[in-house]
């Protein structure tokens, strides 16, 4: 385990239990936006790499 995960874990341990709710609604908000922005770097780089080969074929 980094550093930086035991640190993220021990101020989670710090956290009261009816505060939990929130801090797991803001790490599911992060880890979607890194999906999305994973997923649209995916989809530019597929056109990208699709006008590559069509420009290729002429």
């Amino acid at each position: 385990m980094t550093a930086l995960r035991q640190s993220a874990i021990m101020e989670l341990e710090k956290i009261p239990e009816d505060k939990l709710s929130f801090v797991i609604q803001i790490m599911q908000g992060v880890n979607g936006l890194y999906d999305d922005s994973n997923r649209e770097k995916k989809a530019a780089f597929a056109r990208l790499e699709k006008l590559r080969i069509s420009r290729h074929q002429r």
